[in-house]
């Protein structure tokens, strides 16, 4: 797996539609892998970086780490309503 990347995957059950998105979400989290660890468990390990860098961002730029935050989220929330 190239660096900086995550993947995730979720199986269907065998009956399909009628499983709950909630489900779907929880398995692909369960499920992330990075090339450190390709078995999955990973999101623990995505997150510290994340924030690692977000810290880094900030010190770097003399802003408050919740600006780089927002700066790096708001494509997120495009189109979402919030």
């Amino acid at each position: 797996m190239p660096r900086s990347r995550a993947a995730c995957h979720g199986a269907l059950p065998p009956t399909g539609l009628g499983w709950q998105a909630r489900a779907l979400y929880a398995e692909a989290v369960r499920n992330l892998a990075t090339r450190a660890k390709p078995e999955g468990g990973a999101l623990a390990s995505v997150l510290e970086r994340f924030v690692a860098d977000l810290i880094k961002d900030a010190r770097e730029r003399s802003v408050p780490v919740r600006k780089v935050l927002e700066e790096r989220l708001a494509h997120l929330q495009e189109g979402v309503g919030c």
